[in-house]
């Protein structure tokens, strides 16, 4: 999805909360180390430390679908994710004082089910301590929970095939050459 996210520098935004005025509109995927922050600001931003929250309303996918993106391409060491006010993923513990940030990844995926009109707001909080960036890590891709699920598998799958072939190659000539 190729659009401005809001983006609140230093705090965490409550997904309830509608009425807080973003600090900036954010293209993702990008680093805050370089976004135009305040002097006090950028200082912490430009090693990669600090944390924010990142929001986004998506409009016109299909009601009351399941849809699902990786998580391992959103955050560097530590974040949550809410569906409108449902936490649907949570990957470490992110502090809004980023010192405090305690790192986790893992490669998974979070779910997420639109509303009756094919609505959904996703607010993302990030905090990062010790990692070189810091904000949005990749492109943010969504698709069907369902297509996700058996494109993943036939990833996998086809890396299966691809290491025991390259495997095979390997052990192959240790019974035909004597060493």
């Amino acid at each position: 999805i190729e659009t401005k996210w809001d983006f609140y520098w230093g705090k965490f935004v409550s997904p309830l909360d509608k009425t807080s005025v973003p600090d900036l509109q954010v293209t993702v995927p990008g680093e805050w180390n370089k976004y135009n922050l305040p002097a006090d600001a950028k200082a912490v931003a430009k090693k990669g430390d600090g944390s924010g929250t990142y929001r986004l309303t998506i409009t016109n996918l299909k009601p009351d679908t399941e849809y699902a993106f990786p998580v391992f391409e959103v955050f560097y060491t530590a974040g949550k994710i809410f569906a409108d006010d449902k936490l649907i993923y949570q990957c470490g513990q992110p502090a809004e004082n980023w010192e405090e940030t305690k790192s986790e990844q893992y490669c998974d995926k979070a779910v997420f089910k639109t509303d009756t009109n094919g609505n959904v707001t996703l607010t993302i909080y990030i905090s990062n301590n010790f990692y070189r960036k810091g904000g949005f890590r990749g492109e943010f891709k969504i698709s069907e929970n369902e297509y996700y699920t058996k494109s993943l598998n036939r990833t996998l799958v086809a890396y299966s095939i691809f290491t025991g072939l390259l495997l095979l190659m390997i052990l192959l000539p240790y019974p035909i050459f004597d060493f």
